[in-house]
């Protein structure tokens, strides 16, 4: 892939230069019979048989350290990546769930009571604070299923409910159920959304 170009090509070019400054110069060193290396006319005599090994030994063990390092340097990494995931779906899983818990006591307070008005709601979000305790959550509502024959009781109610110009959008099919969003805080942040009827979709 192209965003891995630059990667490659630096890898190539340190075994390339790896290979010249080092293994080159072993290699016309090395200590056999007919040695035809030479500087300005000279004859460069061979290493000792003992000293290729010795460089040769050091070499392979520094090579053998890298290659351990990398490794270990590698594993670690992947190690610290997969806690760090761990970690975040923890938090994730965490912020789900008290969001699930405000929701089910917003249930919990709307079915222990004959009628909840909008300045009702309104208390109950104010005290959870969903602003401080659920960041993230752009707002807290509740959806009434309403039928169709009783859509103008249903908008009436909403209005006398202080909120005059309370009216059900878009319009659908009479004959299936209308799941209206009839309550949600921070109202100032989500007041379009106040009597959308999501059965629309």
């Amino acid at each position: 892939a192209f965003e891995n170009f630059f990667t490659n090509w630096l890898n190539w070019w340190l075994g390339d230069v790896f290979g010249a400054v080092v293994f080159l110069p072993l290699v016309l060193v090395l200590p056999v019979k007919n040695n035809l290396l030479s500087w300005y006319g000279k004859k460069l005599n061979a290493l000792p048989s003992i000293a290729t090994l010795l460089i040769v030994a050091a070499l392979g063990l520094t090579f053998y350290g890298w290659k351990t390092a990398s490794e270990n340097y590698y594993e670690k990494g992947q190690s610290d990546f997969k806690n760090l995931i761990q970690e975040n779906e923890r938090a994730l899983h965490a912020r789900l769930d008290s969001y699930r818990h405000a929701l089910l006591g917003g249930a919990g307070f709307l079915q222990g009571s004959t009628h909840v008005s909008r300045e009702e709601w309104r208390e109950y979000t104010d005290n959870i604070n969903i602003n401080q305790n659920f960041p993230g959550m752009m707002g807290m509502g509740f959806i009434e299923n309403v039928s169709p024959n009783n859509l103008n009781q249903f908008i009436n109610e909403a209005r006398d409910d202080h909120f005059p110009d309370f009216r059900i959008y878009p319009k659908t099919d009479q004959t299936i159920p209308y799941y209206v969003i009839k309550y949600v805080e921070p109202e100032n942040l989500n007041r379009k959304a106040l009597g959308l009827n999501i059965a629309f979709e």
